[in-house]
């Protein structure tokens, strides 16, 4: 089966009108500082397949363009919360790498330390249990050697929560 001459894949599997897709790219955002040496990855680069996170790749559970509506009903939830806050920063930056150093660089009023980055997080549970999809954002434990916790929203992603904000 082919999908519509009109579609456009951006994910094995997901298809979605260009026009669409040019609607949802993010407006140019600040970067946090540092940001010049940041990571930025690509829809298919391998890291995203070795985040934490336990059922990252569960078949039919990611995010897609067919997920507009839950999409739009989990913006809403975390508007005005820490949580839409860490959402808004990664759905500016697809792709792109966050320590929790640039998080709380970033929106410092909002994020004092790690501990209230990942207590965050838990504004996403209910609507991910909801829309039946695992979290929308990735992320790589850091440890207690130095490396970092990263976090990143795969470029797909974006584009169905960045189309779900403009609807």
């Amino acid at each position: 089966m082919h999908p519509p001459d009109n579609l456009k894949m951006i994910a094995p599997g997901v298809w979605v009108d260009p026009i669409l897709l040019a609607a949802a790219a993010p407006a140019v955002a600040t970067p946090p500082p540092g940001a010049d040496d940041a990571m930025v990855l690509a829809e298919h680069h391998p890291m995203w397949d070795h985040a934490s996170g336990g059922d990252r790749n569960e078949q039919g559970r990611q995010w897609s363009i067919a997920d507009l509506t839950e999409a739009n009903l989990t913006l809403a939830g975390i508007s005005g919360k820490k949580s839409g806050v860490f959402f808004d920063l990664l759905l500016a930056q697809p792709g792109r790498l966050f320590s929790v150093e640039d998080i709380m660089a970033a929106a410092p009023t909002v994020f004092a330390s790690a501990y209230s980055i990942a207590g965050s997080l838990n504004g996403f549970r209910k609507h991910t249990d909801r829309a039946e999809r695992v979290y929308p954002f990735h992320w790589w434990e850091g440890d207690t050697h130095g490396t970092p916790t990263l976090y990143a929203i795969r470029p797909s992603v974006a584009a169905v929560f960045n189309a779900a904000r403009n609807r």
